[in-house]
């Protein structure tokens, strides 16, 4: 995890510092679940530990958002898991790949001889996501109100929209052999019936690859795998009423023709 960090009270040496890792991103259930891991400085590290930002020497409690936390003392390597409720940004679920979220919170800490600083390290990435973090300021200094929005990762835009291009390019091509078979009155094999009725079950697939993609109505789909799907069903329907209407079966040869040969047969014999 690459940490940016963003606030870290230099006034005095005692400080906690808390180090963001964001474990899931629900956006359908509006819903995030972050590790705070915290680290003692100065006063606050327990004598028992000589390694910075490793143990508390007093028993703390912590506050995020409506959650509160009790830290014990003497305990190293402290964290404790979160769940934060995600705000919509710029966009909704419905505007993958291009939606971004919002989360806002507040975080303190107290011991038994009252409120300490606190600094911040908060992730500017995690797979799939861009995360941007701010600080906003308080009016409490002990308080600390940080905000962290999150953007699709440029990777997962590109790919989204390698997947729309590759839907097109399938359907497309189905529905100009139909027409060529169509306008051509070249004879329709079941086979080709067949590859093209079997495309429309794999659509939904190639559409679903697209990583962290919501239910069926997002923007890409209104972009791609739509009108994929209906160029397809199209090009089924015509190709199954061209096998039903214009498939002729050979006729068999005349029975005028069959006693020429057997006649040329017995000349010969």
């Amino acid at each position: 995890m690459v940490y940016l960090v963003l606030a870290l009270i230099l006034e005095t040496s005692d400080f906690m510092q808390v180090f963001i890792s964001v474990l899931e991103l629900d956006v359908q259930k509006q819903v995030s679940t972050w590790r705070f891991d915290l680290g003692a400085a100065g006063t606050y590290n327990s004598q028992q530990y000589r390694e910075p930002f490793n143990a508390f020497a007093k028993k703390l409690n912590v506050t995020v958002g409506s959650q509160q936390f009790q830290i014990p003392a003497n305990v190293p390597q402290t964290y404790f898991n979160a769940q934060m409720s995600v705000a919509l940004g710029n966009g909704y679920p419905n505007n993958y790949p291009l939606d971004n979220y919002t989360i806002f919170t507040v975080l303190s800490a107290v011991n038994e001889d009252g409120p300490i600083r606190v600094g911040f390290s908060l992730p500017v990435a995690m797979q799939g996501w861009k995360i941007e973090g701010a600080i906003a300021p308080t009016s409490n200094p002990l308080a600390s109100v940080f905000a962290m929005t999150f953007h699709r990762s440029l990777t997962t835009i590109l790919y989204s929209v390698l997947v729309n291009i590759i839907m097109w390019i399938l359907s497309l091509a189905i529905f100009t052999l139909t027409v060529t078979l169509w306008f051509r009155d070249r004879k329709v094999e079941p086979p080709t019936i067949g590859i093209t009725v079997g495309l429309l079950f794999a659509l939904p697939a190639i559409r679903n690859t697209q990583p962290g993609a919501p239910v069926i109505g997002c923007t890409a789909d209104v972009a791609g795998f739509f009108w994929a799907m209906v160029l397809v069903s199209v090009s089924a329907f015509l190709l199954i009423l061209n096998y039903i209407v214009k498939y002729r079966r050979e006729k068999p040869k005349s029975t005028e023709s069959l006693s020429l040969l057997v006649e040329s047969s017995s000349k010969i014999a």
